[in-house]
């Protein structure tokens, strides 16, 4: 580092430093660009406009979010058990549940591949009106009217036998029914969780600890169901067992 005196300003002497070969010691007449006020004003201006959009983004998503959760909230609560619905699915274990209810297993296939139709109507006044639930299938129509919370039987088989219903909702969206058969050994727990899409029902025959489930898509407005689509399926009539039957339930 070099110290030397140079020049006088105004009478006074002025010290010039000069370093040379010293990394940590001062930069010798280092030099800065200098900002003009109007381009810092500049700068500060993008930075604020990029602030204001992003913020305007941010609260577009918070308010689409919003706006979706309230349009979920209010189909949620115009959700209700009334409607036709269609069965499209089968799930996992169902020719195990088949044989748990001693159908023979030369319907098996029948069964999976006919459809089935679902029609629910609740009623108006719970307290002395009934609900209403109506299967169909190509072979027949088996109706259940009920009070909830209240035990019914449905005879079959020229009234020898009877099956016992109980239906319950024990939750939001939940309508849960139980069908004993003691001479069938049929004893079904029966859950069906409902959504804006269709319902969910799983199935529990008790006595023999197996499950399994169908899933039901809610019909449009207007949609129609041919139950007679797979009816090529069908086996002789006059082969079926008058105990299995889906006639005597009628």
């Amino acid at each position: 580092m070099k110290v030397s005196m140079e020049g006088q300003s105004n009478g006074d002497k002025v010290l010039l430093i000069e370093t040379e070969g010293e990394p940590d010691a001062l930069e010798e007449r280092q030099s800065f660009p200098k900002v003009s006020p109007s381009t810092s004003v500049l700068v500060t201006s993008k930075k604020s406009i990029y602030l204001v959009v992003s913020g305007i983004l941010v609260g577009l998503c918070i308010f689409m979010i919003g706006y979706e959760v309230r349009q979920v909230d209010q189909t949620l609560l115009s959700l209700s058990y009334d409607g036709r619905y269609v069965m499209e699915q089968h799930g996992p274990n169902f020719d195990e549940y088949l044989r748990s209810l001693h159908i023979p297993q030369y319907l098996f296939e029948m069964i999976k591949s006919s459809q089935e139709l679902v029609e629910i109507q609740t009623p108006l006044n719970p307290n002395t009106d009934k609900w209403k639930i109506k299967f169909s299938n190509e072979f027949a129509v088996h109706i259940l009217n009920f009070h909830l919370d209240q035990a019914f039987n449905v005879t079959y088989y020229n009234d020898h036998n009877y099956v016992t219903y109980s239906c319950s909702i024990p939750s939001k969206f939940t309508l849960k029914c139980t069908s004993q058969d003691i001479k069938r050994d049929w004893n079904i727990d029966s859950t069906m969780i409902f959504s804006p899409y269709g319902y969910s029902n799983y199935m529990t025959n008790i006595n023999k600890a197996v499950t399994t489930s169908k899933m039901y898509r809610r019909l449009k407005a207007g949609e129609t169901v041919d139950l007679e689509a797979n009816t090529g399926n069908v086996p002789d009539k006059n082969q079926v067992d008058v105990e299995y039957n889906m006639e005597a339930f009628e």
